[in-house]
Parts: structure tokens; sequence; C-alpha cells
């Protein structure tokens, strides 16, 4: 294999061929053409032969594995049992993913049966390795609402479920299989042939739901704008509301540290063509759309894949966030006009002397391509709840409203041109402008590759925000500069030279209070982490956070790492966990198990496991006030 290519490869790719390898597979190279579906048998089952409002139910996923085979356990019994087993990045873990639930219903978690181990030696020792095999039950527990009437006198559950089949000497692909069950409606329901599948079954689960993932669907929807709660409908004409806020959450993502950089370029390519207004109108119309399809594309995303379960899950592959911000860069080094090289003609289509319909729709989707590590307050909420509810049509609605709110401003600015009038069209004015845009610009592409590079590492660095200050202070030299040379009056002279120190001087401060370490002693998130700190009689904090998001890093500095909130988490008696979603499978998971999927988020946990905050943007007293709130409920529990 080529060593560019391979160096392309998911790191996991290397390491499923070894674990095979040393259990005897050798496995993708020599896999038999065999059907998983002949070797791995699944069914749903209950065990009674009718079931009634108010029933609890629990229902059992049954995998008969043939001899000689077995499949990778599910994420959870990994986690339990990675005290005495080996780890490594290939395993396929086993998932069930359920369809629609009756509204109203509540769930537990589910109970996944024991694992089997397999020894092998991958170039550390020989360790072991779990597996399920032989007939293997898992459990999901149940109660139908007072209400449930079913459809057709019918209950209908249906789920998926992915596995991976091995055995001694191949491993078939990962294979999907879609399971349904009918059962019944009537009262009395007697035992059914199944009952005996459920001797494993813990119904302690039953009476203590974990979750209530029909009823949060339908539930009015919660949103904290930094600090001013409120609810929103979900149903009927209140979700009309929803979507206006949707949009609304759209419409802030103009203002976020992402998107800024992009704004006055597209403002001077208005201002090009405002005195032709239905131009401006078309351009702008145009542009919109790019913007609404990006977000329809990511609503396509995770509607139909199943894998797919975050807005902004592209930026946790290393080669997306890379990609992204070469693209930038070479975008920014043609806008900037610094550099005569051969560029491709839609990238100078894109510039604002040159506006064209190509360039506006390109110059929409880049917008929205940049907004996506960053979350406005309002959007993260609404569009967790719209990807919770499964439900396509809903996903593309709030996805769509989230697009359009954020396409508007460009609208608007087009259909008022004496709104842009003021700006400069042409001259050396205007080319100083875009110049420093396009340097400001690379100094996002600089963040992006950095931030993709720092994916790649086995540890995370704070180096590269030194290189994203050092070009975002150019920018504010290069205005400086040219500002002295070209300016007449000194009102100009003094507005922008002033707004190139600032700038320089942001951009240097901002790095280097980026680049330092945090004041937090922070725990890597895992679900046996935060469960022992629960157990301890810990408030936990959980910060959603990753490389590529700006937002996450910035409320991080100038909420989390004040005197008032550092001092709360640092303290006895508060275990501060940190999920990276760009690192961690786990924290992906308790990221859609807060039904959300963005970041940033923030949980403040008390120990009796009620949650006293969750929130995508907040003050640093209102997060020393949950926390406050979660430590006085704890000594309230342990007061005999």
């Amino acid at each position: 294999m080529p060593p560019r290519l391979a160096s392309l490869l998911p790191r996991w790719c290397f390491a499923l061929l070894a674990i095979t390898s040393a259990l005897g597979i050798p496995g993708l190279a020599g896999a038999q053409a065999t059907d998983a579906t002949e070797v791995v048998q699944a069914r749903l089952a209950v065990p009674m032969t009718a079931v009634a409002p108010s029933d609890q139910v629990p229902v059992a996923v049954v995998l008969t594995i043939a001899p000689g085979w077995h499949i990778w356990p599910s994420e959870a019994s990994l986690e339990l049992v990675k005290e005495r087993t080996g780890s490594f990045d290939g395993a396929i873990p086993t998932s069930v993913h359920w369809g629609p639930l009756p509204a109203g219903a509540t769930v537990g978690s589910m109970q996944w049966p024991d694992v089997h181990y397999a020894k092998a030696d991958i170039g550390d020792g020989p360790k072991d390795y779990p597996v399920y095999e032989g007939t293997a039950i898992a459990f999901l527990p149940l109660t139908l609402p007072a209400d449930f009437a079913g459809t057709d006198a019918t209950l209908t559950l249906s789920a998926t479920l992915s596995f991976q089949a091995c055995d001694a000497t191949s491993c078939l692909p990962p294979t999907d299989l879609e399971l349904t069950l009918t059962v019944p409606i009537g009262k009395g329901g007697e035992p059914s042939p199944e009952e005996p599948l459920f001797a494993d079954f813990d119904p302690a689960s039953l009476a203590n739901p974990q979750a209530s993932s029909a009823s949060d669907v339908d539930a009015d929807l919660e949103f904290n704008f930094f600090g001013a709660q409120f609810s929103v409908g979900t149903t009927g004409v209140s979700f009309l509301g929803l979507l206006l806020v949707a949009a609304l959450g759209g419409f802030l993502l103009n203002l976020t540290p992402c998107v800024l950089p992009v704004i006055p370029l597209k403002v001077m390519g208005l201002a090009q063509s405002a005195s032709n207004r239905r131009h401006a109108l078309f351009l702008a119309a145009v542009m919109s759309a790019g913007v609404v399809a990006f977000w329809l594309a990511l609503a396509t995303l995770l509607a139909s894949v199943q894998d797919f379960k975050q807005a902004n899950q592209l930026f946790q592959y290393p080669a997306f966030t890379i990609g992204v911000g070469v693209f930038i860069a070479v975008m920014a080094i043609g806008m900037a006009g610094f550099f005569s090289i051969g560029l491709p003609s839609w990238i100078h289509s894109i510039e604002t002397k040159n506006e064209t319909a190509v360039g506006a729709f390109v110059f929409g989707i880049l917008t929205a391509i940049l907004s996506t590590p960053c979350t406005a307050p309002l959007m993260g909420a609404a569009a967790g709840w719209a990807v919770k509810t499964e439900s396509a049509s809903t996903i593309y609605a709030v996805f769509g409203s989230i697009g359009a709110g954020m396409a508007a401003p460009y609208l608007l600015l087009s259909a008022f041109p004496q709104l842009v009038s003021r700006v400069p069209r042409a001259g050396q004015s205007s080319e100083v402008v875009k110049q420093v845009m396009g340097i400001l610009l690379l100094a996002a592409a600089a963040y992006f590759i950095g931030a993709g590079i720092n994916q790649l590492l086995p540890r995370p660095s704070h180096l590269y925000w030194w290189v994203v200050a050092s070009i975002g202070a150019f920018a504010g030299v290069w205005l400086v500069v040219r500002t002295l040379r070209i300016a007449k009056s000194r009102r100009h002279r003094f507005l922008f030279t002033t707004v190139g120190v600032a700038i320089g001087v942001i951009s240097i401060t901002g790095g280097a209070w980026l680049a330092k370490g945090d004041r937090i002693n922070w725990v890597s998130y895992t679900h046996d982490a935060a469960e022992r700190a629960l157990h301890r009689g810990d408030v936990v904090v959980i910060d959603f956070t990753a490389d590529w998001c700006i937002n996450c890093k910035t409320l991080e500095k100038v909420v989390l790492e004040t005197d008032l909130v550092s001092g709360l988490l640092n303290s006895d008696g508060v275990m501060p966990l940190k999920a990276d979603i760009g690192r961690d499978d786990q924290a992906k998971e308790r990221l859609r198990d807060e039904g959300f999927v963005t970041i940033p988020l923030l949980v403040v946990i008390a120990p009796n496991g009620e949650v006293e905050m969750k929130a995508t943007d907040y003050t640093p007293q209102q997060v020393a006030d949950a926390i406050e709130r979660a430590l006085a409920s704890a000594s309230v529990v342990a007061t005999p």
C-alpha cells in the first residue's frame, strides 16, 4: 500500500486487521462470502400474549449465534469489563436502534447480556477480548402509557440491530437486521411461550426508568437563553413557534466568531450591486439558497444515515476539518489578492468584485460550513429535539428554519440597499478592507487546520492558537499600515488605525489566553467516572467540548475559568468532567443521551441524579448558582 494512501486510512482499519489476525481471523482479507444472516438470527419477544395500557413490558432482543461464530459486545458491555479486557479501535460494537415507541411510553436503559472471552495477543501481550456467542439476550424495559390505544388493536415494535460476526478464520462485514414484533392489545394477557427467555431480566428497571424517549419528544421544549428560561410547545400550532425559535437561532449564527470574518465580504459584494436592486436581490436569494441547501443536506444525513447523529459530526473527522481549513485558505488567498497564483475560476467568482450566481451559491455554502463548529443560542436545543424525534419531516422543517434564519440578514440587506450604500464599492479603501478580511479568513483557515491536526495527536496541544493569533495580528498591522498610506482625512486615519490596533491586540491577547493551560482540574469523561462520582455523593459537571469548537473554548475561558466558577469546580465534592466528542465515543453517546446534537453544552448534576442545569449558553453566575444548588442538595441527602 502506498505510504500516502495508508496515512489517509482511519486508524481503526489497521487495528481491526491486527485484532482479527490475532484472534485467528485473518479476516478482512480472507473473509468468506457468508451471509451474516446465516450465522446470526435475531428476533424480538415479550413475555405475555397480550398487553394493556399502563403495562410494564420488557422487550427482549434474542440473538442466536451459530457455533464457532461470535459478535462484538455493545459499548455498554465493553465499558463494564474494560478493566479486565484488552481494548482496541477495530471492534464494531453491537447496537440496537429502536423505531418510534408509543407516545407517552417510558423506557429504561438497555440491559445487555454477559460477555464471553477470546484470548489474543496483538503486540502487547495476551489479553482477553469480550464477545457475545451462543444465545445472547438484551432487554429493553418499556412501560406503556395509561391512555395507550395502539394501532388496529396492536402494539407494534421495531428495531434495527447492528453487529459484526466473526469466526475462527474470517470477519463478515458489519450488518444491519430489521426486527419487528406485533402484540395484541387486551386485558389479562397470559404468559407467552417466550417467558423463559426473561429469567435474567432485572424488573427493577421498570420501576425506575432512566429515560423517557417518547414523552420527551412530545413535551414542551425548554430553552435557556443566558439565564432567561422559556418553553415552546412542539405539537400543533405551537410547532410554528418552535420553527421561529430555530430560525432565530440560525440568525444568531451570523454573530458567532466562526461566521463574522465573511460577513464584511458579503456586505461589500451587496454594495457592488446596490445600484441594481433586482440583481442584488437575485444574488442574495442565490446565496441564501446555498445556506439553506447546506442545512437541508445536513438534515438529510441526520434523517437517513444511521451512524450520523450530530450536526457537527463531520468535524469529528480530522481529514474533513483540515480539508475545510485548506478550502478556506485557498479562498482567503484569492480574496486578499496578495499572491499571483493560478486559482480555479470558481474561486475568483466568489470575490466581491466578480459577483456571479455560482459564486453567491458557493459563498452561501461556505458561510453555512463555517457556522457548524459554532452553536448559536437557542439553536442547539431545537436541533437536538428534532433529531430525537426520528421524524424526517420534523428534522427537515427545523434545520430548514435554521438555514432560513441564517440567510435572512443577507436578503434584508439586498431588499434595502440603502443599508449598505455607504460601504466603499471600489478603489483603494475597498481593496484594503477585502485584504484585511481575507487575512482574517486565513486565520480562520489556520484554526481549522490546527484543530484537525490536533485531533491526530495523542495529546491535545494549544500551540496552533499562536499561529492563528499571529495571522490575526498581521491583519491588524496591515490595516494600520495601509490606512496611514492612503487615508486622506484625520478622522478616517484615526478610526481605521484604532480598528487595526484593536484587531492586533485582541489577536495576540486572545491567542495567549487560549493557548495557556486550564485552570480547572478536568477529568476525562467516561460513563464509569460519572457514575462513581454520583455514587460518592459528588456533584458532577460535564462540559461537552471539542478542539474545533471555538464557542466551547470561548465559554471555557470567559465563564468556566473565572474565579467564581473555577473555584467551585476545583472544590471538594465537585467532579468536573470534560467530554471531548472529537476524541471519545462515550462523550458522543452521552451527548445524544442528553438530547443534544450540537456543542457547547454544560450539564450540572446533583448526587441524587437531578439535573440542576443543562445549557448551551450561560453566565458565570448561572453556573455558580447551579453548582451551589447541587451542593446544597448533596448536604441534605447526607444528613440523617
